[in-house]
């Protein structure tokens, strides 16, 4: 500081620019350190300069706070979206475009969407082993995966003298 005020005040005696130091360095950081406003009206920057020189922090005299603040989310929003689009994310209209074209047997069936899944999870047959604990007599079981023949229906071991058969 003492080297910045010997360059550029040169007019300036020595006790005084003691003083000065020791008043700035006495001050809070609040105090001492300007404002992004304050640097841009010292500055006389404007929004283009600014933006061609990405100066951030400052703040420029021909715009309002609430204007660069609509600026820099606008700027957000499209770096967003071109990472998405980037990535293979397709846009809101694509995926609108995309739904209209898929098809809906509750329409053409004349009920709503949750009446229709609802009436084909009732209709519908479910297929599947069902498991049955026998005894070992049987002559002929069909045996399941060994992991699920040593755990059981519960997950336990299962008795000596019990076999597992599938049934379908």
């Amino acid at each position: 500081m003492r080297h910045v005020i010997e360059m550029w005040a040169t007019w300036m005696p020595a006790d005084e620019r003691e003083a000065y130091v020791e008043h700035v360095w006495g001050l809070d950081i609040y105090e001492r350190t300007q404002t992004g406003l304050e640097i841009g009206k010292r500055l006389g920057l404007t929004n283009a300069e600014r933006e061609a020189l990405k100066l951030w922090p400052f703040l420029p005299i021909d715009k309002t706070a609430k204007q660069i603040s609509e600026i820099a989310r606008a700027r957000r929003n499209n770096r967003r979206r071109e990472k998405r689009r980037a990535s293979g994310v397709r846009s809101r209209a694509a995926y609108l475009a995309e739904l209209g074209n898929k098809p809906k047997p509750w329409v053409a069936a004349g009920v709503s969407r949750a009446t229709y899944y609802r009436k084909r999870k009732r209709d519908e047959v479910r297929r599947g082993p069902v498991l049955l604990i026998v005894d070992r007599q049987v002559p002929h079981p069909v045996s399941l995966k060994e992991e699920s023949l040593k755990k059981g229906l519960q997950g336990g071991e299962l008795a000596e003298g019990l076999i597992v058969r599938a049934m379908t």
